[in-house]
């Protein structure tokens, strides 16, 4: 029987939203080197586009992938990368076998707590001790209900507080959490957070339910579900893996 995760699509990206996650992906692979070795061998689940996945080849480091969804996979292999098909959790992968997984917006696609925390578990068993685990995900603190509009796939809500007793449970110390902006990330400074911050209080009449039907009444859904998907907050941990 096929999977309902193979036949899962998204929209194409346009050139400039393209870009924007080629220059994110740079930037989280630049983080990403100060906390593993040469040549880091790394699993990404879920690479969907192949943002980072390139990038982190380019930057010398050995990668592995897990992508379920047929269109993605297709897209990569033509490309030149090989990747696997199965469905997380379990990860299909031998003990101690990563320095690095990378795994953006795959965390609130998991069913429940309990696919979750298995694949919490799993990531462990897979990494190298001092391994490490990098995590991108929608906050459902500042998303509220349209985390479950953005995608039919959202199921297990993320926050800061949830993940990060969801890793400390399977064994991880969560050594960096950054709050960001969408796609338009590079590493925060302080300006960059006023910045976030001053974004996102802008963007709060956007979310609120007159917002939701006046754009309906006025023929803009599609714009403004682009609005919100676009700059929606995120938060970017990274977490090592005991010994």
């Amino acid at each position: 029987m096929t999977s309902s995760l193979a036949n899962y699509k998204t929209e194409a990206l346009s050139a400039s939203y393209d870009n924007v996650r080629i220059r994110h992906s740079k930037a989280l692979v630049s983080l990403l080197s100060r906390y593993l070795p040469d040549n880091a061998k790394i699993l990404e689940v879920g690479p969907g586009h192949g943002h980072f996945l390139r990038a982190a080849a380019a930057a010398g480091m050995l990668p592995d992938a897990i992508e379920p969804s047929d269109e993605f996979r297709s897209r990569l292999i033509d490309s030149g990368i090989d990747i696997s098909t199965e469905e997380v959790p379990p990860i299909g992968r031998p003990d101690s076998s990563y320095d690095l997984i990378n795994a953006c917006m795959v965390l609130e696609n998991l069913p429940t707590s309990r696919e979750a925390g298995e694949f919490a578990c799993e990531a462990h068993r897979v990494l190298r001790p001092g391994g490490i685990i990098s995590l991108i995900f929608p906050d459902y603190m500042t998303w509220g209900r349209f985390f479950f509009d953005e995608h039919y796939t959202h199921s297990f809500i993320t926050t800061e507080e949830r993940v990060r007793h969801l890793l400390s449970c399977q064994g991880f110390e969560v050594i960096r959490a950054e709050h960001v902006l969408g796609w338009y990330w590079v590493e925060n400074t302080p300006l960059r957070a006023v910045a976030r911050h001053i974004c996102n209080t802008l963007m709060w009449p956007l979310h609120t339910r007159l917002a939701y039907w006046f754009m309906r009444y006025a023929g803009l859904r599609t714009i403004h579900w682009k609005i919100r998907k676009t700059l929606f907050p995120a938060i970017v941990m990274i977490a090592k893996r005991s010994p």
